[in-house]
């Protein structure tokens, strides 16, 4: 999914908002608030909880 959003031609040296978002077996990348790549998950998603 990432090789997607790499493909936007951000700025060197520029601040962005990035924000990743795991609904329904879907993953979704925002950057600045705006949808720049998504992808349906098969199978389950490992996390380690540190709380």
């Amino acid at each position: 999914m990432l090789y997607k959003a790499r493909k936007k031609g951000y700025k060197r040296d520029t601040w962005y908002l990035i924000t990743g978002v795991f609904k329904d077996n879907i993953i979704s990348l925002y950057v600045d608030g705006i949808l720049e790549a998504s992808e349906e998950i098969n199978g389950n998603l490992n996390y380690i909880d540190t709380y």
